[in-house]
């Protein structure tokens, strides 16, 4: 049997102008969806033209004799354990369908990924063991061009039964590869829209039913949407969320989420999404997705790991002290910035900030544009009379020491 129960865990494509600003209403649990087209989320490249290589820079600016590395600065979030598992021992099962010209390197990135430096890395902080290949399945019938959700996970339970697709446990992630002929969708009361056009895969659970027991099981669905690229960072993306959240049903089953949104969680609360928009990593031939850290987010460090080569240059950051803020329309509201670096910086860190939606309604000004580490910034942000009541609008504050060198910090406008 099928349960009704909610899905959430999507990899959203940001479009520009949409999504950001949304009502103030907590994430729902049910299916978690990677997005497309997303904005920086936390890491190296602020703008698309930041890169992660190491350039030359001027010489250093030092701080005085005897002070120490970091300077105090705000923390970066926490995604919490909520009351369900994670899963120890991720037993991947692999679907493609006919005549699909990647399938041979789809199954041999399923066997390797589980076994990767980079798999062992991004789950050190959440107890998720190496994944296993459980099987890769080719389906004998096209899929149709258009399904729904819901019916995907009908088709998973008849194959279930009549046994195509492996048996289930608790450990399972059915992982379906569509071609990009199918078009997948999913009901608007769970986060809405179609693939590659809101977003490029998610991941879910229900509940099936096998040999009369009943098993709550996690799948993955990854949309043809780009090139091999792209299709392994969705891949990688989905597996390591199911791995860290494989019931996103509610607060009860769900495992390491944020729940509630706030000014990080513009791309959802999972460990996938905390990172989405980041450069990618590359190893074995294969493009990952970077996963965040608690641990480094704790030490204000590199967040999103693997963490890229910096050529030498400390992490370095301007963190936002009050990252959710209220404003009425017409008012300004202002917050500290406290900007801070692990060590000597080539040259001192230039803010910035940037709308989720341009134009929008924010603009922003600093009683000063450049910092060091230790340096206590003034932020204002002036919101339009034109601003929507009770929206939340996203934005990023830039700390670059050139145009392609740069890291970036999450924060929000309440509109009451």
């Amino acid at each position: 049997m099928r349960s009704n129960k909610p899905i959430l865990a999507i990899f959203v494509l940001a479009l520009p102008g949409s999504l950001l600003a949304c009502a103030d209403a907590p994430h729902r649990t049910g299916p978690q969806i990677h997005a497309v087209g997303a904005a920086p989320f936390t890491g190296e490249e602020a703008t698309p033209a930041l890169a992660e290589a190491a350039a030359p820079l001027p010489a250093a600016h030092k701080k005085p004799h005897g002070a120490a590395y970091p300077a105090p600065h705000p923390s970066m979030p926490q995604i919490p354990r909520n009351g369900g598992d994670v899963l120890h021992d991720p037993s991947v099962v692999t679907v493609t369908f006919p005549d699909d010209p990647l399938e041979d390197k789809i199954d041999a990135f399923a066997d390797q990924v589980g076994s990767l430096s980079w798999w062992s890395t991004v789950h050190a902080d959440y107890g998720v063991g190496p994944a296993t290949n459980a099987g890769h399945v080719t389906i004998a019938d096209a899929p149709p061009r258009v399904i729904k959700d819901s019916e995907i996970q009908a088709w998973i339970q008849d194959r279930i039964d009549d046994g195509t697709l492996p048996a289930p446990t608790d450990q399972t992630i059915y992982t379906l590869y569509y071609p990009a002929s199918t078009t997948v969708r999913i009901d608007p009361s769970q986060g809405g829209g179609a693939s590659c056009q809101v977003f490029l895969g998610y991941h879910s659970a229900f509940d099936v039913t096998y040999q009369g027991q009943t098993t709550t099981i996690a799948y993955a669905v990854v949309n043809r949407c780009g090139d091999l690229d792209m299709l392994t960072v969705t891949a990688s993306h989905e597996l390591t969320e199911a791995s860290t959240d494989p019931h996103p049903i509610d607060s009860s089953t769900a495992g390491y989420i944020t729940l509630d949104d706030n000014a990080w969680t513009v791309l959802g609360g999972e460990n996938g999404d905390m990172c989405a928009g980041v450069s990618s990593t590359t190893e074995a031939g294969w493009t990952l997705t970077r996963v965040w850290s608690n641990s480094a987010a704790a030490r204000g460090d590199q967040p999103c790991v693997p963490v890229p080569d910096s050529g030498g240059t400390p992490f370095y950051d301007a963190g936002i002290v009050k990252e959710s803020l209220t404003a009425r329309r017409g008012s300004t509201v202002s917050t500290e910035v406290d900007c801070y670096a692990f060590g000597a910086l080539p040259a001192p860190m230039t803010l910035s900030a940037l709308p989720a939606n341009s134009p929008g309604p924010l603009k922003f000004s600093f009683d000063r544009k450049t910092c060091n580490d230790g340096d206590k910034v003034t932020m204002s942000i002036s919101v339009a009379s034109t601003a929507q009541r009770g929206a939340d609008y996203h934005y990023t504050l830039l700390a670059k020491l050139d145009e392609q060198h740069g890291h970036i910090w999450r924060g929000l406008v309440h509109v009451e």
